[in-house]
């Protein structure tokens, strides 16, 4: 087991412990019973975070108790996998009515239509901007602008960690220009690399257009919703996770 966002397990509950952990094996499970078991192996503590932070307050909890490869005799308690980018249009609408999409073009195409046919199933009109470059401010600005010019009110960052930076910054300066009391606009974060920090890290790591760093853009704010979805996840290439 490994990553950067460890469980304080010595500070949870006995009912925080077992929640815990029957996400952490269901995340486990469904790469096992989908991919092989292969796939298991990109399962870490930061994706379990991520998944515990997507689950919704008012979903019903599921527990199922089963052996598996590692505890084939005792089992674990583990909670059954959901198919994220289908819950994508339920999660953006409590935060706003209209996204503004910035997504690469691999990683949109990594959902495979789903988040795009969600949204078109509930009726959600929404703006999309495919891009290729690196996270400069000025983009970021401009993108910001494009979404309030087209009445979009929740910023949705698809991709890697240059993207989701991209998404927190251009929500920053949205809500800037419209002088919102939060500061920001909403932002939801679609992750298609478990390489990064960046769908939940307040900042923005900022660069030129040339790729040459420029800091970090550090926000006061966390973002609003993760939506990690297991099938696009289980089929990044391989050298993404092992970076």
């Amino acid at each position: 087991m490994f990553g950067y966002v460890r469980p304080a397990i010595a500070r949870l509950s006995e009912e925080d412990r077992r929640r815990f952990g029957a996400a952490y094996c269901g995340l486990c499970r469904v790469l096992g019973e989908r991919y092989g078991q292969a796939a298991q192996f990109i399962l870490n503590y930061d994706f379990a975070f991520l998944a515990i932070l997507l689950w919704p307050q008012e979903a019903p909890e599921i527990l199922l108790h089963r052996g598996c490869m590692a505890h084939p005799l005792a089992g674990r308690d583990y909670f059954p996998g959901n198919e994220a980018l289908e819950l994508a249009a339920e999660e953006i609408r409590r935060l706003g009515k209209k996204p503004f999409i910035i997504a690469g073009p691999r990683a949109w195409e990594a959902t495979e239509g789903r988040m795009e046919k969600a949204l078109k199933e509930a009726g959600m009109a929404y703006e999309l901007s495919l891009y290729p470059g690196q996270n400069t401010y000025e983009k970021a600005k401009e993108h910001a602008a494009k979404a309030i010019e087209s009445g979009c009110d929740v910023i949705i960052g698809a991709g890697g960690g240059r993207i989701m930076d991209q998404a927190k910054a251009a929500a920053y300066y949205g809500g800037m220009e419209l002088s919102l009391p939060s500061g920001h606009m909403p932002v939801v974060q679609v992750p298609t690399s478990i390489a990064t920090c960046a769908a939940f890290a307040p900042l923005s790591v900022m660069y030129t257009e040339e790729g040459a760093s420029l800091g970090s853009l550090r926000h006061h704010f966390e973002v609003d919703a993760i939506l990690v979805d297991m099938d696009v996840i289980a089929k990044e290439p391989a050298r993404y996770v092992a970076s």
